[in-house]
């Protein structure tokens, strides 16, 4: 074979085998369905996203039983990129980041301060590598975006799809959340501040004289948790009532006595789609942020 020969063939076998590596390197850059957000506007305030994002993450982070480190940054990155998924999801469906369900949970600086204290610049450190990571990855679920529900810590078992309304989501058994250090809380309600939230809500609402069925027909899944109840003759899901009234979690038992309600919850946040602490303790167990999406997200 002449020499001009075995160049060419040389090259042509070169290029050959450069066509997987070049599709790879064009797909890798194109995992991304969508330009990353510049900035987004929360409660009247304009951020920039990666900011907005971090916020979004440290909140979600508030009940860890310690800082964030090396070995759970891998939960966290998942955190992050569901939330990023939520929030494009809302801004293409039109929906504010801020008002009616769903909408976003997220924390300013001068809040995370009074939270965190002096241990914030570690928070932050990893809540601002996740949410960064999270915009470059662009997770969605099936080349979509979706809302993907995020809670700090379960109940111990996650609300089913069919009872959540949330498709993408999974019932789950996460015994682990049990051992948390915040897993128990209780918080307690006023008659008469419930009558003020709830004429402030409802101008026009008429409040029953009953003080005691003021909260009724409460609706519960096989687990416990609270779908849904009636609030002085106004029926609402438990994600609108868990928020309206700051109770922590729906998976609580309810009493009544002397023009008070008080409650006894289990787990943190709204008990679907992914808890953050499970989350955190994939991650420590080798787990990248993938894998954990993929338990909790189909």
């Amino acid at each position: 074979m002449k020499k001009k020969h075995i160049v060419f063939l040389i090259a042509a076998l070169a290029a050959a085998a450069a066509v997987p590596v070049i599709w790879l390197v064009i797909t890798s850059v194109s995992v991304r369905p969508e330009p990353p957000m510049e900035k987004v506007t929360y409660k009247g305030v304009e951020y920039a996203y990666a900011d907005f994002l971090t916020g979004c993450v440290l909140e979600q982070l508030k009940s860890l039983d310690s800082p964030p480190s090396d070995n759970t940054l891998e939960g966290i990155k998942a955190t992050a990129m569901a939330l990023d998924c939520s929030a494009r999801y809302l801004i293409k469906t039109g929906k504010a980041l801020d008002g009616g369900y769903p909408c976003m949970d997220f924390i300013n600086d001068k809040e995370a301060l009074l939270y965190f204290g002096e241990e914030l610049y570690l928070y932050k450190k990893y809540a601002a590598e996740a949410a960064e990571y999270a915009i470059k990855a662009g997770y969605n679920i099936g080349g979509e975006v979706a809302f993907l529900p995020v809670c700090r810590i379960s109940s111990g078992t996650l609300i089913s799809p069919e009872d959540s309304g949330y498709s993408h989501t999974a019932k789950l058994y996460c015994s682990k959340d049990e051992k948390a250090a915040f897993y128990k809380g209780g918080c307690q309600l006023t008659a008469d501040g419930i009558a003020e939230i709830m004429i402030t809500r409802y101008p026009s609402l008429i409040i029953p004289p009953d003080e005691s069925k003021w909260i009724s027909e409460i609706v519960r899944d096989d687990t416990g948790s609270v779908l849904r109840l009636n609030v002085c003759g106004i029926n609402m899901s438990a994600e609108e009532f868990r928020r309206i009234f700051s109770v922590r979690s729906p998976a609580f038992e309810i009493s009544y006595t002397q023009r008070l309600y008080s409650f006894e919850t289990k787990g943190d946040g709204c008990n679907m789609g992914m808890s953050v602490y499970s989350a955190v303790r994939l991650s420590m167990r080798g787990y990248k942020a993938e894998e954990i999406l993929r338990e909790f997200y189909v």
